[in-house]
């Protein structure tokens, strides 16, 4: 799911850090302010991640990888597209709203 500048990963000791930056215009939905409490229907998706549930991790590289702003590595595949993904969960719908993600 690596593609550079934009979804990166980081291995230490303890843990794997997971850097998502997808930071065309394009992408936003809109502006997050302080009274809007628009990232927490995000939050189960951390917890998915745990559970080696890679959906978020899909739609973040179908996102960057059909964003033509952005440049591929030659070598880039398709990936198959994970089974859970065939009925969203709430999180999963939120974060592809948020992110003007179409599959």
């Amino acid at each position: 799911y690596a593609i550079p500048y934009c979804i990166e990963f980081k291995t230490t000791q303890k843990s794997t850090i997971v850097n998502i930056a997808l930071s065309a215009e394009d992408f936003y939905g809109g502006w997050i302010d302080e009274k809007h409490d628009g990232l927490s229907p995000l939050l189960p998706l951390y917890d998915n991640l745990l559970k080696c549930d890679l959906s978020v991790l899909y739609l973040a590289w179908h996102r960057a990888d059909t964003c033509e702003e952005i440049e591929k590595p030659e070598s880039s595949i398709e990936l198959p597209v994970p089974p859970s993904l065939a009925k969203p969960s709430p999180a999963l719908q939120e974060y592809m709203t948020f992110f003007n993600i179409q599959l």
